[in-house]
């Protein structure tokens, strides 16, 4: 394991995976983990806690959130596009500090020398996009892998809804590996019973709920959810990529993108761009990142055994 990442590409769900794999494989507890938001404050803090000793540890974990400034976007703040501070700690960083930054940039400047630096010194990751065909290509090989041959009818249905859900296509074809077990017959009835389509519409009602402070209506969305079968810490992950997508449809819209514009931007239908301008231009940006350090802080909670799954979420939205 390594000291130093960057984490960045246009896939925000990957993106938090590859953050989260890494923070849960150095083993460290909730008073050795720190996460910055480079909206909020500059780097410059962050270096800062990474110079801290551990507390009871032997290590400690910095996260740097939106850190836009590896790719071609400058920085608000004039200090955040001087280098210096970073480049003296990437000289001679303690070995007992992982620094991660992450990213929703489609690409970095390596033409920078702190770029260069990173590159040099860490691990550079990449989360692309997902795409109709890398999806189809994933799903084959998982189910080749398994041992798994579907029925033509089944199959169809199988790649017509994990293609719905680009998502989160790996837990759902997850449930159907674990179906398989104990029954190989797999029919196109089964597949439409075990795998849902995209929930998107319902996320967006929680969200409607969550604007209005309405919890009745939160916790009723929240439950349809749970009883057609979703996992609740997969919701958790899907409340913090839905609220990670507003705030970048916030900065889109701030830009003065058209309807046309913003649909092209994202790749997305006239339906769903409808309820994400909806919900950017409700929602302020305090409030939406207020929520994810919610759900940042309730994920750690959950893996770390802390709180169990479903009541830190019930309470998540019962504490709106």
């Amino acid at each position: 394991m390594k000291n130093l990442y960057l984490i960045y590409g246009s896939n925000r769900d990957l993106i938090e995976e590859e953050k989260n794999k890494i923070i849960l494989e150095s083993g460290v507890d909730e008073y050795n983990l720190s996460i910055f938001d480079m909206d909020e404050v500059s780097y410059i803090n962050a270096i800062n806690e990474c110079m801290n000793m551990p507390f009871l540890s032997d290590k400690r974990v910095v996260v740097v959130r939106n850190a836009y400034f590896f790719g071609t976007q400058k920085a608000s703040r004039a200090i955040d596009n001087d280098f210096s501070k970073l480049q003296e700690y990437l000289d001679d960083y303690p070995d007992y500090t992982t620094l991660i930054f992450t990213a929703s940039v489609d690409a970095i400047d390596s033409k920078k020398t702190i770029v260069k630096s990173i590159k040099e010194k860490g691990d550079v990751i990449e989360c692309k996009a997902y795409t109709k065909e890398s999806i189809i290509r994933y799903i084959d090989d998982t189910l080749k892998e398994n041992g798994l041959t579907l029925k033509t009818e089944a199959r169809n249905e199988l790649m017509d809804r994990l293609q719905d859900d680009s998502l989160n296509f790996k837990n759902e074809l997850e449930k159907l590996l674990i179906y398989s077990k104990t029954n190989k017959d797999i029919s196109k009835e089964d597949v439409e019973r075990i795998i849902l389509k995209d929930p998107s519409l319902n996320a967006y009602e929680l969200l409607n709920a969550i604007q209005s402070k309405n919890k009745k209506e939160a916790l009723s969305v929240y439950y349809d959810l749970i009883v057609s079968g979703k996992d609740s810490l997969y919701l958790l992950s899907m409340f913090a990529s839905k609220f990670e997508e507003i705030l970048y449809s916030k900065d889109l819209l701030s830009k003065g993108l058209t309807n046309e514009e913003f649909m092209e931007a994202l790749h997305i239908s006239k339906g769903r761009a409808y309820y994400m301008i909806k919900q950017a231009k409700e929602l302020s940006y305090s409030a939406i990142r207020d929520w994810l350090r919610r759900c940042v802080a309730l994920d750690y909670q959950i893996k770390s055994g802390k709180i169990t799954k479903d009541a830190g979420v019930e309470l998540l939205l019962l504490k709106m």
